[in-house]
């Protein structure tokens, strides 16, 4: 721990190659030791944080430093089983390499995408969560995943749903529910959740069991991802979408009407774009 400290508050030491090479080398063997992980990890950010030249200069064939440092944290460690904080420092190191910048260096990495997902499985602290949705997101947009894979995240991610959260007054994080609505929206949003989605929104926006502070996120979140989803999606869906709003609009006392017409009008505003 003291020594990841010391990578992340000094980034000028006078190291070179071969001292990031040990270094690295010593912080992927201790991630398999469960009291070492949170300074293995802190030690892995440092490195790649403010010793980023030396860390590119040691590309080891197929494999480079990033990748074995990736490898390492991303099999060995399963974030949920520890605290805040090394929660965190876990899901900083997976969007430090998701970024531009290091993502190229994972080349060889197997299971990326699958292992970031579970580091992501059962959070629940907001500090935490503006992470994982972009972590998901990320990986729901840019990597192939099984329909099993595709499954178990949207139960994840179906589960925050809807958003409850109230900030204390002097929050230090300044996180807001909007930050993490839009968060969870924009994971919902992606093309491989369409079909996991769109059911489970128009259910929750239609169930008569569900309560007021359901249905308004519902039909919210429904408006954001049938924009998300874009035009081909919306005129497929175009009769299912009507068939529930005009069941929901003339044929029940929903207080939710303008809600539920502001749902149509975003389904035919979406639909129609780029129609001549």
């Amino acid at each position: 721990l003291l020594l990841g400290e010391l990578l992340t508050r000094a980034p000028q030491l006078p190291l070179n190659s071969k001292h990031i090479d040990t270094l690295a080398e010593f912080f992927v063997s201790k991630v398999e030791d469960w009291h070492c992980v949170e300074g293995a990890i802190k030690g892995m950010l440092g490195l790649l944080n403010n010793y980023r030249d030396l860390v590119l200069l040691e590309d080891q064939g197929t494999m480079t430093m990033t990748g074995r440092i990736a490898t390492a944290a991303l099999r060995n460690i399963h974030a949920p089983s520890f605290n805040q904080s090394v929660r965190h420092k876990v899901l900083e190191l997976c969007s430090l390499l998701l970024t531009p910048e290091w993502k190229p260096e994972l080349r060889g990495v197997e299971d990326v995408a699958i292992n970031m997902l579970k580091q992501c499985e059962e959070e629940r602290d907001p500090r935490n969560l503006v992470l994982a949705f972009p972590i998901q997101h990320h990986v729901l947009s840019n990597y192939t995943l099984t329909e099993d894979q595709v499954t178990t995240c949207f139960e994840n991610l179906a589960s925050y749903f809807p958003i409850e959260f109230s900030p204390g007054k002097n929050d230090p994080h300044k996180i807001t529910p909007e930050q993490l609505r839009d968060g969870l929206y924009t994971c919902f949003g992606t093309p491989v959740m369409k079909g996991f989605v769109l059911p489970f929104l128009l259910e929750r926006a239609t169930d008569r069991f569900s309560t007021d502070g359901e249905i308004a996120p519902a039909l919210e979140a429904l408006q954001m991802c049938l924009k998300a989803w874009g035009a081909s999606f919306a005129r497929e869906g175009l009769a299912t979408l009507w068939s529930v709003l005009e069941d929901q609009t003339f044929r029940t006392a929903t207080p939710h009407l303008d809600l539920f017409g502001d749902t149509w009008r975003a389904a035919l505003a979406t639909a129609c774009t780029g129609v001549p």
